[in-house]
């Protein structure tokens, strides 16, 4: 056994093993809400940027999410030109907003389902 964690301890010491390099907010990039930054590098990429309790995460600005279950219970709430964005984590929930213009896919589902519950709601109350 102390042969089998020797080896394991000696494989992950590769000394050819690069270590990984750590995500960070790149200088420039703007502040867009708590935790939440855009940026665009040289190549005209656009780039969104979050802190997690995991570290500095980064996706393409306008990427599509795919619509899963865990987006089901995702909420959204008009407010003037920009929808408001809620979902539920065991961190607590996670809040964002959206101009209306700007929705991704996942966004634009989420808003055409709460748009639809609320005029299924209205039409039931008549």
């Amino acid at each position: 056994m102390v042969f089998s964690v020797s080896a394991v301890l000696l494989a992950a010491a590769d000394p050819a093993a690069k270590p990984a390099q750590k995500l960070a907010v790149p200088p420039g990039a703007v502040a867009t809400a708590p935790s939440t930054w855009r940026f665009t590098d040289a190549q005209g990429n656009k780039w969104i940027y979050h802190t997690s309790p995991f570290g500095i995460t980064r996706e393409r600005e306008g990427a599509a999410r795919p619509i899963t279950p865990e987006f089901d219970d995702v909420k959204a709430v008009e407010d003037g030109d920009v929808i408001r964005f809620e979902h539920p984590t065991p961190f607590g929930p996670l809040r964002w907003q959206t101009k209306k213009p700007e929705l991704n896919e996942m966004e634009r589902s989420v808003w055409n389902r709460e748009q639809a519950r609320r005029a299924g709601s209205a039409a039931a109350q008549e």
